[in-house]
């Protein structure tokens, strides 16, 4: 957006020195010149700052994506151990243990 900006201004600055210089006034050649040469390295720093900042969110993006499947990971791992645990609540709860009903048995039923 800035290179933007930056080349109208200096296509504006081009016109007018044009416009200038047909009713006369040469002498401001120099100073036109001097303003385009400044803009073209304001332009090329512009660039060059851009490139460095590309690669360094480019580095960010891909930390954050190694980031993100250890964290994937770690998750699939939480729910496989839930979902097993849960098999065996669920395995015991059932009658899948004998033990455990005669057990809740004897503590639901009164004292004879």
């Amino acid at each position: 957006m800035k290179t933007l900006i930056i080349s109208f201004s200096f296509s504006l600055v081009a016109l007018l020195g044009a416009l200038q210089q047909m009713h006369g006034e040469v002498p401001k050649a120099p100073h036109f010149f001097k303003e385009w040469i400044a803009t073209e390295r304001l332009i090329s720093k512009e660039s060059s700052n851009w490139e460095i900042e590309k690669v360094a969110l480019q580095e960010l993006i891909s930390l954050l994506e190694e980031e993100k499947q250890v964290i994937q990971e770690k998750l699939d791992f939480v729910e496989k151990e839930n979902s097993s645990g849960e098999a065996e609540r669920i395995k015991l709860v059932d009658g899948g243990d004998t033990r455990t009903l005669q057990l809740n048995k004897s503590l639901t039923e009164p004292w004879s």
